[in-house]
C-alpha cells in the first residue's frame, strides 16, 4: 500500500516488495526514495519472491503452485503472475527488470523437484543477477 511505502521512506532504509509488478516496484521505490528526500538514506530495496524450478514452465509451475498451495492455504492463481516459473533462464528473464528497477536484493523461495536443483538453480540464477 502507499501507506506502507509512506512508512519506509519517512522510517525505514528502503522497500521490500511483494506480489508486484516491475512496474510497480519501480513507481514504490520512488516513491520511498521521494518521501525520505530529506533524510541521508544509503536506499537499499529489494524483493521478495517465491520461483518455481523445473524443466520447463509447467514443472515450474506444479511445483511452485502445489508449495503456495500449502503455505498460504489459497488456490496459486491469484499469485501467478508475481511468479517466476521453469529453467534459470525463465526465471532471470522474469527477475531482470526488478533488478534494472533497483533491486539489491533478492529474496527467492524455490519450489522444484528436490531440494538440490532448487539450489543448483537459485545459485545460477542469482550469480547471473549479481551486479
Amino acid at each position: 500500500s502507499n501507506a506502507a511505502l509512506d512508512r519506509a521512506g519517512r522510517l525505514g532504509d528502503g522497500w521490500l516488495a511483494a506480489w508486484c509488478s516491475p512496474r510497480r516496484f519501480a513507481e514504490g521505490t520512488a516513491l520511498v526514495e521521494q518521501v525520505g528526500i530529506d533524510r541521508d538514506v544509503d536506499w537499499h530495496h529489494g524483493l521478495q519472491i517465491w520461483a518455481g524450478v523445473g524443466d520447463d514452465a509447467a514443472e515450474g509451475r506444479t511445483h511452485v503452485a502445489a508449495g503456495m498451495q500449502r503455505f498460504y492455504g489459497m488456490p496459486f492463481e491469484p499469485f501467478e503472475k508475481y511468479t517466476p516459473v521453469g529453467t534459470a533462464d525463465d526465471i532471470v528473464a522474469f527477475l531482470e527488470p526488478f533488478v534494472e528497477a533497483g533491486a539489491k536484493t533478492l529474496s527467492l523461495k524455490a519450489c522444484g523437484p528436490d531440494p538440490e536443483t532448487e539450489l543448483e538453480v537459485i545459485a545460477e540464477v542469482a550469480a547471473r543477477l549479481r551486479r
